[in-house]
């Protein structure tokens, strides 16, 4: 028995459905589970042929715990191990394919299925080729901190192999699925990085060319259209071909046709211009697919009991707690003696209805003019304390403004405040 799955909040919805029908198209009757972290009370689950699931329906202990102190993001890649685990152990299914929703799959699976008779693991590693002078988009120093592998994508068996794996895989995304550069996390991606040493070869890391194309490998594969059906080539010139499997279709926005990663503007379309059809296509489906319309529902997650928002910072403030020892037993709570009335009588709940973890620094009217004031004040404060104490107060500086060191902030853990420093 084989099957697909991904995961996602209802906003993210229309990726999902997008997805299920590449996989109707290029391989019909595969079995595909779509894992809702939340609710699922805006879909229409009668009218989707993908089988619907809510996270909170398999029984995952530190369920409520993870879903606060975790973010969307961090949320939905948490749960992974354990969606494999039901479908494994639960479903009964023999081979798993894992794809993030923004995917879109042009190609027969079987490709994949067939890796799996020779490996209980199948991985994508984001680049293929080493370069003297690198050419690619995304900064070296960035792959190397989110990890060698893109967890887009992940292929399992049901084995001995993938059970320990997933096992092991599970504890640490249950502790540690935080993006957090600091403590030098990246959700459950950079933690593959150890496969290769405890699955051996029993791990496969795939070269196949027409897997996992994206924005950060595109300087490395060039799309052609042969006969009807794309290929990927390798640009150095090696004639090197592969069928196009599927693209991972990362932060695509479909209403800004200029761009292939929102966070990416510098990545044009231009540069990479046979890859416009696609792009050009899969916006269609998105928008087909209820894109505007999906994107605009809240996050289960996202807030208190009594509907004031989470922001991050008070998710890192509740990390670093509860990693002290203390203990919440509802965090979305917010009746007497709850981590809410905690925030809220230390001023620590904003009302203004600013969407704050989406704002940066650019959002802030003047942003140039304050800053040129604040960098008088620093270098005032350095002829006053000297270079030394200068260089020692930043240093500090960098471990203080997170916001896991903030816990002081709360008078009742201000005399408990114990200094988290990412070295100990």
């Amino acid at each position: 028995m084989k099957a697909v799955f991904t995961i996602v909040a209802q906003n993210y919805y229309a990726q999902a459905s997008t997805l299920y029908e590449s996989i109707q198209k290029t391989n019909p009757g595969l079995d595909v589970y779509v894992f809702i972290a939340g609710k699922a009370d805006k879909l229409d689950v009668n009218q989707s042929g993908a089988r619907i699931v809510e996270i909170s329906s398999l029984g995952i202990a530190d369920l409520t715990d993870m879903a606060f102190k975790y973010d969307v993001t961090e949320f939905c890649t948490s749960v992974k191990p354990h969606c494999f685990i039901h479908l494994f152990e639960t479903l009964g299914y023999e081979e798993v394919i894992y794809f993030d929703p923004d995917i879109f799959v042009y190609h027969d699976l079987a490709v994949i299925y067939r890796m799996l008779d020779s490996a209980d693991i199948v991985v994508t590693p984001h680049i293929l080729f080493p370069e003297l002078e690198y050419t690619g988009s995304v900064p070296e120093g960035l792959l190397l901190f989110v990890g060698i592998f893109n967890l887009g994508f992940v292929a399992m068996k049901r084995s001995a192999v993938s059970a320990s794996a997933l096992q092991w895989w599970k504890v640490r995304l249950e502790r540690l699925c935080f993006a957090d550069k600091v403590d030098g996390l990246h959700v459950d991606q950079k933690w593959i990085d150890f496969l290769p040493v405890f699955c051996g070869s029993r791990l496969m890391i795939s070269t196949h060319l027409g897997m996992n194309v994206s924005f950060w490998n595109l300087h490395e594969r060039e799309l052609k259209k042969e006969g009807g059906r794309f290929l990927v080539q390798r640009r150095n010139g090696s004639g090197e071909t592969d069928p196009l499997v599927f693209y991972h279709f990362a932060k695509f926005d479909p209403l800004n046709a200029k761009i292939i990663h929102k966070d990416y503007k510098k990545v044009e379309r231009a540069t990479y211009s046979e890859y416009d059809d696609i792009l050009a296509e899969y916006g269609k489906a998105l928008l087909a697919h209820g894109h505007q319309e999906f994107v605009k529902i809240p996050y289960t997650y996202n807030f208190f009991d009594n509907g004031t928002p989470i922001v991050k910072f008070h998710r890192r403030l509740y990390r670093r707690l509860t990693e002290t020892g203390v203990r919440f037993p509802d965090p979305f709570a917010s009746g007497e003696g709850s981590f809410y009335r905690e925030l809220d009588g230390n001023r620590l709940i904003d009302r203004s209805g600013a969407r704050i973890d989406a704002a940066s620094e650019r959002d802030f009217a003047g942003f140039d003019k304050k800053i040129r004031i604040l960098n008088r004040f620093f270098i005032a404060l350095r002829t006053i304390i000297g270079a030394k104490n200068y260089f020692l107060l930043m240093k500090l500086f960098l471990r203080y403004c997170r916001p896991e060191n903030q816990t002081f902030l709360i008078a009742r853990y201000r005399d408990a405040y114990v200094f988290k420093n990412e070295n100990q």
